[in-house]
């Protein structure tokens, strides 16, 4: 070798040191990162440097990969770190969404009964009231009608087609009485919770050089506020950094929060059917007579042409109560890293 750059033989040597192909290309007997074109960044091929970064398979089988790395923020990459970068994301914080329900009414519940009775030519009423079939009334309704006798008068109804004889003694009894439940419908609402991370970046190197000493990688410096480090696979954090700056770091963020769903329920009316009001008149007008299951006479002087029901009832018609809505889900990161840095 000859110091105008030629060698012995004659051949042309190159000017400047490449930093990161393993050659003596300016026939100094320095390679890469061992001659001071490089460490300096004279030859014009970016300072360079020997780093004490992880190289090869980690402990937990699984390859190292030199990086520029900006835990917070995504400057532009580096001079000789390529633009193949990782966005990653780290110190996760977060809260449950809020959840709270609400229903709103479609269709009023009701109350639905049927009144069986039997008639009897005696005061000891010895055929019992018949619980289906026989002579019968049925009711739909709600709780509307004026009071009187036990329980409220529900609407007035029509007996022409089966009319309450004026002559006989009565008894009945209340069947089949139960609540018809309307309709809501549920809405949840959600109020999101709060989440707080950091989003970094890492650059991958072009190349490492040679011509450092064992431990140490031949690799560009960093600029922009990137630092130099090594990347790692490490989903079960398992890996050290010894004496460097660990980070652990996620490529992607999971976020499973959310509401279950909400339910609606329309309460039981608490029905009860306890006697029959029977008019002469129609309409619900004119002379009466109650019966309930106690036996007695009718005090009609005609047969019935209208009736109404006594009943009762707790008045919830167009009530809907909600349930469920409770928080669920969570914020996890997922492609775990971790990654040493000077």
């Amino acid at each position: 070798m000859i110091a105008n750059g030629q060698t012995s033989n004659g051949q042309c040597c190159a000017v400047d040191e490449i930093c990161d192909n393993g050659i003596d290309d300016n026939c100094d007997g320095l390679v890469d990162c061992a001659d001071p074109q490089c460490t300096s960044g004279s030859g014009g091929n970016g300072t360079w440097t020997c780093a004490p970064l992880p190289t090869g398979t980690a402990s937990n089988g699984n390859p190292w990969y030199i990086i520029a790395f900006d835990q917070t923020g995504a400057p532009a990459c580096p001079a000789y770190y390529t633009s193949d970068s990782k966005t990653l994301d780290s110190v996760v914080t977060w809260s449950a969404d809020s959840c709270s329900c609400s229903c709103s009414v479609g269709t009023d519940s009701y109350c639905q009964g049927r009144w069986n009775w039997s008639a009897n030519s005696t005061s000891s009423c010895t055929t019992a009231a018949p619980t289906s079939g026989g002579n019968y009334l049925t009711f739909s309704g709600d709780n509307s009608g004026q009071s009187g006798g036990t329980g409220t008068l529900g609407p007035c109804n029509d007996t022409s087609g089966d009319p309450l004889s004026s002559a006989d003694y009565f008894h009945g009894a209340a069947n089949s009485v139960a609540t018809v439940y309307g309709s809501c419908s549920p809405s949840t609402h959600t109020t999101p919770g709060s989440l707080s991370y950091d989003s970094g970046h890492a650059c991958d190197v072009s190349g490492v050089g040679a011509g450092c000493s064992s431990g140490n990688e031949c690799v560009p410096v960093t600029a922009n506020g990137y630092r130099l480090c090594s990347l790692v696979y490490d989903p079960s954090n398992q890996v050290s950094c010894g004496s460097l700056t660990k980070y652990v770091e996620y490529q992607a963020l999971n976020d499973t929060r959310g509401c279950s769903a909400c339910s609606c329920s329309m309460p039981d009316l608490g029905c009860s059917i306890t006697g029959e009001r029977y008019y002469e008149g129609s309409g619900c007008s004119g002379f009466y007579y109650d019966m309930h299951t106690n036996c007695t006479k009718s005090t009609l002087s005609s047969d019935s042409t209208s009736y109404r029901l006594f009943l009762t009832d707790n008045g919830d018609f167009g009530t809907c109560s909600t349930s469920g809505s409770s928080a669920q889900g969570s914020v996890s990161g997922e492609y775990q890293l971790t990654i040493c840095c000077q």
